[in-house]
């Protein structure tokens, strides 16, 4: 997942360097903040040093999909040196069949405020 750093409940918790936390979801939560959902392993958290500012994330978030989407890890054209004389063109490998190839989205939204549609 995704979150602003400063909308999750008890984030005090995970600032941890060099090991894992546990995360427990606190009891009481304040406005503008939201716990972690439980069945995600991983986050990216967005940290831009406000606290319970929702939707913070949105604008990484866009650009990360766009960078996985848009051609960031498609082929990128490299010159080989023949000979010391002539170069032809090749290309790196691609991680997508065409760098035209649309990527579908689905976004199943079960709870969330306006934010979670935005992104």
């Amino acid at each position: 997942g995704i979150a602003t750093w400063g909308c999750v409940s008890g984030f005090q918790q995970l600032d941890v360097h060099g090991a894992n936390v546990h995360y427990a979801k606190p009891r009481s939560e304040q406005k503008g903040e939201a716990p972690l959902e439980p069945n995600h392993t991983e986050y990216i958290f967005v940290d831009d040093g406000s606290e319970r500012k929702y939707g913070r994330e949105i604008s990484f978030r866009a650009k990360l999909e766009q960078a996985i989407s848009g051609g960031f890890f498609a082929s990128k054209p490299t010159a080989s040196y023949l000979n010391n004389q002539s170069t032809s063109a090749s290309t790196t490998p691609s991680l997508r069949p065409e760098q035209s190839d649309p990527v579908p989205v689905v976004l199943l939204v079960v709870e969330g405020g306006p934010n979670t549609v935005r992104t």
